[in-house]
């Protein structure tokens, strides 16, 4: 490695990034450097990183995030790692809320859907490891491999293990890499979670355990403030319920956006409103195209989303380093998202013909490169198959671990830190391991929690159909991406025949 990536007072490119690496590498002005036998960790300053020793001996950094759930003397994941021999490390993690990473010379472990994802370059010297394709693309040049044009809809990320660079691998959530030994091991994280479980009791233990994390994060001195963001929405109206009721201090903001329907526009203040909760409405401002340049150069291209636009536009410029920004993904996991649109596919099926799977996503085009990630993902899930639907742990791994992942990697570019209360492997499998009478397609979990939680709340629709005119708006707009996207695909194929 010898190129040096540029850093500036100006820049925020790379913010939050980090390497890991036995060889000697340049870095970013301004980065620190720990140092973990033969490895090196090297860090942006503005990545929040706690190095502590286990009871065996064995160094560890945590990164990012993480917030204790259920199940531990301890809420500060550090001291129970302190407590706890190198060997009993990873079980730990189960009840770990958040978005972070924990790092040894001999372990590397994704939180639970891996929204802090890892990138892993091995060559015949040397091993690499960082959440950043832009700092391994620079720092150890390959070929980009997958040349599929984002859009909005569809297969809208690069799925793992692959990546979009050739010779670089991506983390899934259920494997542990070794950096001493180059091995990969299969961590079944959803085995040590309660099964069977009535909406009722699910709906008690998770909303106890987000509130937990709720009030862990009121207890850090280094944020002073707790935004949520809101729409109109059931996942958002969830996690406002518990944070609501968890009796900690919070506001709640919406973020003005082309695509925004009525009810995102009308519920949020309305809901803040009932509770006497302070809400902020921020109107979409000019889009600069530097800032877009600079998104995409951070996240190398990774994913075109919302946040792209947002981000260019200002859109989070007024929210500062001591706030944290919670946002509601993940709850999608427990409502079988994907089950009606992968319908009569075999794992089987995906191995042998993995268009078949993208073309349930409406990717038909230049999809040779992301085909081959696919139909390694669906050989992983079939030689380490577990009492989950391989739809749920699709969602897991790919809607989450690389397209949720890539747009979380982007709001690195913030003041503010983004989390996801929800992304706990205990709060996932029970979710995943509820009573199969319970109709998971129709949310009832989420309305139980809300119920639980905020009545009040409950009865207050969400989404109301929006009038004809935001219906038809919105339906075209998916119909251009749509096409947009594909249509550049197939321009590409054609000139690469």
């Amino acid at each position: 490695m010898s190129a040096k990536p540029q850093a500036d007072s100006t820049s925020r490119t790379h913010r939050r990034q980090f390497v890991f690496s036995d060889a000697a590498i340049d870095i970013p002005d301004g980065w620190r450097s720990i140092s973990f036998g033969n490895f090196r960790l090297h860090y942006c300053p503005w990545l929040n990183v706690t190095t502590v020793m286990d009871a065996s001996g064995q160094q560890w950094a945590l990164l990012g995030h993480a917030f204790q759930v259920a199940g531990a003397s301890s809420n500060d994941p550090a001291i129970a790692i302190s407590r706890s021999a190198s060997s009993d490390v990873p079980a730990l993690v189960i009840t770990w809320s958040g978005r972070w990473l924990l790092l040894s010379c001999s372990a590397v472990i994704t939180d639970a859907a891996s929204l802090l994802g890892v990138y892993i370059l091995e060559d015949d010297r040397s091993v690499f490891i960082s959440g950043s394709l832009a700092l391994l693309s620079r720092l150890a040049p390959s070929s980009v491999r997958d040349t599929r044009i984002l859009g909005w809809y569809g297969i809208n990320w690069f799925p793992g293990p692959l990546s979009k660079l050739s010779g670089v691998r991506k983390l899934l959530p259920d494997q542990i890499y070794n950096p001493a030994t180059r091995q990969v091991s299969f961590f079944d994280r959803l085995t040590a979670v309660p099964t069977g479980t009535g909406v009722r009791n699910a709906a008690s233990e998770i909303s106890a355990g987000i509130a937990q994390v709720f009030r862990s994060m009121g207890r850090q001195e280094d944020h002073n403030s707790i935004i949520l963001a809101l729409t109109g929405g059931l996942d958002s109206r969830t996690t406002f319920s518990v944070l609501q009721s968890s009796g900690v201090p919070f506001s709640t903001l919406t973020l003005e956006h082309p695509r925004i329907s009525k009810a995102d526009m009308t519920l949020p203040p309305r809901i803040s409103a009932v509770y006497g909760i302070s809400h902020r409405y921020v109107t979409s401002n000019k889009l600069l195209r530097d800032r877009l340049e600079e998104y995409d150069l951070h996240i190398h291209g990774s994913v075109v989303d919302a946040d792209r636009e947002l981000y260019a536009r200002g859109s989070f410029d007024e929210l500062d380093s001591r706030s944290w920004l919670i946002r509601s993904g993940c709850w999608e996991i427990g409502r079988k998202y994907f089950y009606r649109k992968l319908s009569g596919l075999r794992l089987e099926e995906i191995v042998d013909r993995p268009e078949r799977l993208m073309a349930r996503f409406n990717s038909y085009f230049r999809n040779g490169a992301s085909a081959d990630s696919l139909r390694e993902w669906a050989r992983w899930r079939l030689t380490h198959a577990i009492a989950v639907p391989w739809q749920d742990l699709f969602y897991r791994d790919q809607r989450l671990g690389c397209w949720s992942a890539s747009i979380e990697q982007s709001l690195d570019l913030l003041d503010p830190v983004s989390i996801h209360p929800v992304n706990c492997d205990y709060f996932y499998g029970i979710m995943l391991g509820m009573d199969k009478t319970t109709d998971r397609d129709g949310a009832s979990l989420q309305h139980e929690i809300i119920a639980l939680c905020l009545p009040e709340v409950a009865q207050i629709p969400v989404n109301p159909p929006d009038g004809h005119y935001f219906v038809l708006k919105s339906r075209l707009l998916k119909i251009a991406a749509i096409l947009a996207g594909e249509s550049g695909n197939l321009v590409r194929s054609l000139r690469h025949k």
